[in-house]
């Protein structure tokens, strides 16, 4: 089975949105098990459920059912 991860250029797009709306950043990683300094890794990865629980505690911080669609604004 592959274990796919997701890079944490993606989680540093989702922290800068978060800043940017006020946010307690190093909280809601804090929910997936990171810290501001992991970002600065550009070879790990972040699994589907860690990334699950980042989400649920991002939405729940920034109260912007948007926020998918935000971001995703930001990749292209």
């Amino acid at each position: 089975m592959h274990n796919a991860a997701l890079p944490l250029h993606y989680v540093r797009l989702i922290a800068d949105m978060l800043s940017g709306m006020g946010v307690n950043v190093p909280e809601v990683l804090a929910a997936a098990d990171l810290q501001m300094a992991d970002l600065a890794d550009g070879h790990r990865g972040l699994g589907f459920v860690p990334f699950l629980k980042l989400m649920h505690a991002a939405l729940g911080a920034a109260k912007e059912p948007a926020l998918g669609l935000l971001v995703g604004e930001r990749l292209y």
